[in-house]
Formats: C-alpha cells, structure tokens, sequence
C-alpha cells in the first residue's frame, strides 16, 4: 500500500488566498432541517465531484490543465454548511499534494486542539477526515489502472465501537463499449478487495462486523446497462476469471443498499449530476453505498442550493448558485451528496470473537490445532533439574496435566486457547471433543501431581516468568467464563494457581532490573498477563505489586528504538511489551506524554511501513519460526498501545496500521504444517484475534480501538 498522507506541512500560499477571499460569518441562524445532525454521534458522510479543482484559486500553480472554473469560495460556503466527518471527494488533479485539501479544511472547519484534518489520496479521489486513518491503499488487487482512495477511518472509541472502511472511486466517464467495460472492471475489482477486507489475512484486514462505503462519482448512467451497479450491490463479478467468484458483499450475506438520497431531504429529484446546455438528462451518476447489516441512515440529502428558501440559504450561509459550476448556462456538474450514519452501539469489546474478526473456519482451524497436540507427549522439551534417578521419567508422570505440546508452557497455552474458543464459541463442533480433552486433564489427583512437581528441589525458578503468567490466564480465562464445568475446573486448579501466584510474588521484588529479551524470560508480557489475572481475581495485592515494580522498571525508560529490534529468534518485542504493559498502568493523557518520550519515533500520518513484519527463513527451525510469533504478539501489543492513548491521538492510526500489517503476516503463517510452530501459534492467533489483553476488567485506562 502507498501512503499518500505524508507530507507534514500546509500550503501558505492556499491558506493564504482562502482566508483574503472568504468573510463568510461561522455563526448563523438555526439551518434548515435537512443540514442538522439527528444525532450528535452521527457520522456525517459526504461525497462531492468538486469538477477539476475548483475548490482552489485561479493562480493556483498545480491546478489541473482542465480546469476551467473557481469555485474556492462556494465549496467553503457548503462544507461550512454541512459540516461532514468525513469528506470524499473526486476530481482533485493525481500527484498534487493531498494537504492542499487539508489546508482549505482547516480553515473552513478548525479542528482545535491544533489538530489538523487528516488527508489520503488515491488517483484523482480524496479522502478527509476528522479522524485518523490506517489501512490506506491507493489501489485495488488485481489494479484496473486506475486508482481509488481507500481507508480505515479511526473513530473515537469512547463514541463509537467500530471504525469504518471506506472506497472513495471515480469511474470511467462516457459512452461506448469500451468505457462500459472499464467500468465493469473497477466494479469487479471492488468487489474483489471487499471479499479480502471481509476475510483473514490477505492485504488487507478489518474486524469483522466494521461497516463498509463504497462512494463517489461512479457514474452510473441511464444509458447504461447498469451492471456495474449491479455488482457493486449484489456482489455479482463479472470477470470471475480475472477477479475471482462472486461474495455476499454485506456481512450478513446480503446485499448493499445504496442511500439515493433526495434533494435536500424531501426530494422528489434525486439526480446528482445535471448540465442544462447539454444533451444529457440530469442522473444520479454519484452514489453512496453501504452496509447495511451494520448501519442504519438517520438522514440523507442532495444538497441543492438552487431550490432552497432565501431564508433557508441566509441561516445555512449559503447562496443560490454555491452547486452549481456555471450559473450562466445551468451547469450543475456534480452535487454534494451527504448522509449521517447510526452506526451500531455494541462495543466490540463485548462481542464473541466471530465478531471480530475470527470465522468459523478459522476457529475450527485453531481448535483443531490445540487438540492435536495437547496430549502429544512427543517430541517434548523438559527444561528441569534432575534431583535422582526418579526424576528420569516420562512427562505423563512428572507433569500429567501440562505434559503435551512440546513444551509446558505451550501446553498450559494450549490449554487456554481451548478454553478461550469453548467460551466464545459454545455451539462450534469442537466443543464437545475440547471439553472432554480439558476434563481428562483437570482432575484433583493430576493437579497435586504437578504442585508436587513444581515444588521439587531446585525447581523454584521452573517456567518463570513466562509460563507461570500463562497459567495465570488459563485460571482467569476459567474464572470468567459463567459455565459450571468451567467453575469446577477452576476450583480444581486453584492449588496450582496459588503456587504460581505465590512464586511471581516472591520473585518480583528481588528482581532489581526488567528482563528485556525476545524470549520467554522477558518480564513486561508475563507481568501484563499477571497483572489482567490479578484484576481479575480481584487480588489487589498482586496488581499494586504488579503496578508498583512496572513503575520501577519502565516508568523512566526514553529515547527507544525499534531500529534495535527484532531478535533473530524473538517472538516477543522487548519494546513493544514494554508499551503494552504501561497503558494498563498508566491513565491515557499520562500514558500518552509517557509514550512520546519513551517511544519517539512513532509516527503521526497513519501509515503502516515504519515497522514491518519479520521475515521467517525456515519454518522447521523451531528458533528460527519464533519470528512468526513476534509477528503476532507486535500486533496485539500495537493494539494495545493504540488503545491506550486518548481518542484523538494522531499516533493511534500508524498503530493501528501497523496492527494489521502484522496481523495478516502473522495470521497467514498459523498452519498444522510444521509441528515446530503449530503446537503454539495457535495461542498467540487467538490471543490477538479474541483481543483477550483489551479485556482488562479491572481497570478503565485502556478500551479496545473502534
């Protein structure tokens, strides 16, 4: 993906032009109906073929060769007026600086807070937002040559639980066959990425259940056949062959709706394109189309300013002729087309995770995964102290409930994964087989076993800190879940649980410095796991603890770079965990101010590629595939971090871009192929996906991103 949002600064010279030429008052009389908001937390969309910039001055040096009208004052006028969120627009000349657009923005619509309107192009299509964007792309897969504008626009999570996707698109304009089929190229296209943006990995990734726009001057004319409109609402592609089969388009395996508003609210035209001095007839060319599975329309508008009341256009600060391109001869061009959007009211943070972006198959997949080796005793790495010959045993014996995956560690994470995916998904197949692998494990006599274990000589410092914390997660992962076999084994577990609670809170305090490596000794994502156990078990003993020696370790920490990192074997970012750990701690405007200093370089123009994910060389390496991991857990530790830091944090988009970026990567690379890897990716794919680190039921510093 290309960023196009990276230039920092503005245009002197526009704002300049814009401020001398415009005195239009910003408080007017109540508007009309039709411009105000049903809602305060309604998104108000709009979308404007603006006619080759026109929105700039006449001695604007990068204006188009097309451009043939100065139309700088009236767009100011209609923004003013409606006052959108989000803002498509088409016909702003490729290559020219996307800030341009930003610039008249924030001198139409300030911000505050020195906050400036964020601003992505693709082609000759922008889109400006309020709102931070991640996910920006400027192209479709498979390319039809001919760019779009695409984002995730970044709402503020204290309003809105979820985001949204949107496609900013102009397609071929004109008649004949060969333009038809252009178009029915950029339909097919569209559709294509919709299926990727709906599916696991692939180049792109949204939770699913995140509402999806596809928006602009698609020029669907009456002459046509339409049948790029058709796919675009049906899901229907035409070139399966270049493009791929046909998908339900909307999240519930139906169709998209498209708003047609009318003019100002009551209509009864709907057109949005009309040229009185030419031969065509006016037509709804532009169009906004949506989910509507996850969206509903509280109000919708043509704005036509030529068929408003004088009184209407004095109170909205309008004039007569602000739509129209030439007043002269009744060329309208393009209208603006507005809608202001309900978006749904459940945070994501409650949902199961087939509602954030986990399908069926995919659970399956990962269920799959954990129950093939939860019991496979070989191959095994046992890492402890032999104290006689006794100890020389097979580790069904010395570990009876955690002796498979390999490793215990992974099998107390794989544990986890088993219980986690039983809660969120209690009707899927594998339960029955999952509660039944769990019940064999979770008896009294094979947990005394392993208490007896642990508490050998020489065994105080076994699986510390990293598989204790994990421990820790299964009991509170069992402590959570409302269900009464879940409550027996976890009154089971309790024994276990007290010695590994027992052994972090002895150890802690000794510990002078943080471990900061890769690897499973790494102190700052074992005390984040240990910490959200503490909360919640509602032990305040071992979260102040907690809290207190994190503030010891990292609360001074400045200047970190990621340039150091990663480790050729690390599935953990020292860095990164650190992050992730101090927004559970740290209040979000106190975490924010920690997090500049800490970790400078974060970037501020939503863009992905300042952290790439790692590259795995041979995934029969089981050091060497450990980079797979870390591509996972940088995903939910970006999450995490993005989570904690104030709604409107113009860091949280390159998080957030970034979260994805490792995500897909990561994600992709969860198979049953390689034993090395899948006896425990599994667990950290489920961690992420489920979000369980933003499930922190005791504290209020850190909610999950919309």
């Amino acid at each position: 993906m290309r960023n196009a949002n990276t230039s920092p600064g503005r245009c002197p010279f526009l704002v300049a032009a814009l401020t001398a030429c415009v005195c239009v008052p910003l408080a007017f009389a109540e508007p009309p109906g039709f411009l105000q908001k049903p809602s305060p937390n309604a998104v108000r969309v709009m979308c404007y073929n603006v006619n080759w910039d026109a929105i700039f001055p006449d001695d604007d040096p990068k204006n188009h060769q097309w451009r043939s009208h100065d139309r700088s004052a009236e767009f100011l006028r209609v923004v003013r007026a409606v006052q959108p969120d989000v803002l498509c627009i088409q016909e702003i000349r490729a290559g020219r600086d996307p800030q341009d657009v930003g610039s008249i923005l924030d001198t139409a619509l300030p911000l505050g807070d020195h906050r400036k309107w964020q601003v992505h192009q693709g082609e000759d299509n922008v889109i400006a937002s309020r709102y931070p964007m991640a996910e920006l792309a400027t192209d479709t897969v498979p390319s039809t040559n001919r760019g779009h504008a695409m984002a995730l626009v970044d709402l503020p999570d204290a309003a809105y639980p979820v985001d949204l996707y949107l496609i900013n698109a102009h397609f071929k304009a004109a008649g004949g066959e060969r333009n038809i089929q252009r178009r029915q190229q950029h339909a097919d296209a569209i559709v294509h990425w919709i299926g990727d943006v709906k599916t696991i990995g692939g180049r792109i990734d949204v939770p699913s259940g995140t509402p999806v726009m596809i928006m602009g001057d698609l020029n669907v004319y009456d002459t046509d056949p339409h049948h790029h409109l058709t796919t675009l609402l049906t899901g229907d592609i035409s070139d399966e062959t270049t493009y791929g089969p046909d998908i339900a388009p909307d999240w519930d395996g139906t169709d998209l709706t498209d708003a047609l508003p009318l003019h100002n609210g009551v209509g009864p035209e709907r057109y949005t394109w009309r040229n009185d001095a030419g031969q065509f007839k006016p037509g709804p060319l532009d169009r906004i189309i949506y989910t509507d599975s996850v969206l509903s329309v509280a109000n919708a508008f043509v704005l036509n300013t030529a068929a408003m009341s004088a009184e209407d256009l004095q109170a909205a600060g309008l004039q007569s002729s602000d739509v129209l391109l030439d007043p002269s001869s009744g060329n309208y061009d393009h209208l603006p087309l507005v809608v202001d959007f309900v978006v749904p009211t459940t945070p994501a943070g409650d949902k199961p995770a087939r509602e954030i972006g986990l399908d069926a198959s995919a659970v399956e997949r990962f269920a799959k995964l954990a129950l093939d080796c939860l019991h496979r005793e070989y191959p095994n790495k046992i890492a402890h102290v032999l104290n006689s010959d006794g100890d020389v045993r097979p580790p069904r014996e010395l570990t009876p409930v955690f002796c498979g995956c390999y490793d215990w560690h992974s099998a107390v994470h794989g544990h986890w994964l088993l219980v986690r995916l039983c809660r969120t998904h209690p009707d899927a197949p594998f339960v029955g087989p999952a509660r039944q692998a769990l019940a064999a494990g979770f008896t009294a006599e094979k947990v005394a076993a392993e208490v007896t274990y642990l508490q050998a000589q020489g065994r105080n410092t076994f699986e510390r800190p990293y598989g204790l914390a994990w421990f820790l997660q299964l009991s509170a992962e069992l402590h959570e879940w409302d269900d009464p076999q879940a409550g027996q084994w976890s009154s089971t577990l309790e024994p276990l649980e007290k010695l590994a609670a027992d052994r972090l809170r002895e150890w802690l305090p000794k510990l002078s410095h943080p471990i900061r490596t890769g690897e499973h000794s790494q102190t700052a994502f074992a005390l984040g796991l240990v910490l959200d156990w503490a909360r919640s078990r509602g032990d305040a003993q071992t979260e102040q603890l907690v809290v207190n020696r994190a503030r010891v370790y990292y609360l001074n920490d400045r200047g970190a770079s990621l340039s150091f990192e990663p480790d050729g074997q690390a599935f953990l970012s020292p860095i990164l965990a650190e992050a992730d750990l101090m927004r559970r701690i740290l209040p979000p405007a106190e975490y924010a101010a920690w997090l500049g200093a800490f970790l400078p370089e974060l970037r501020l123009d939503g863009s992905a590629d300042w952290l790439q994910p790692a590259v795995v060389t041979d995934r029969t390496d089981g050091k060497l595939v450990h980079l797979d991991g870390l591509n996972l857990s940088r995903a939910w530790m970006l999450e995490g971090m993005a989570a904690g830091l104030p709604p409107d944090d113009p860091r949280r988009a390159g998080l957030l871009a970034a979260t994805r970026l490792h995500r897909n990567a990561g994600l992709q690379a969860v198979t049953e192929e390689h034993y090395e890897s899948g006896h425990w990716l599994g667990s950290f794919a489920v961690y992420l996906v489920t979000q369980r680190g933003l499930h922190d039921p005791g504290s209020t510093h850190a909610s999950p991103p919309g």
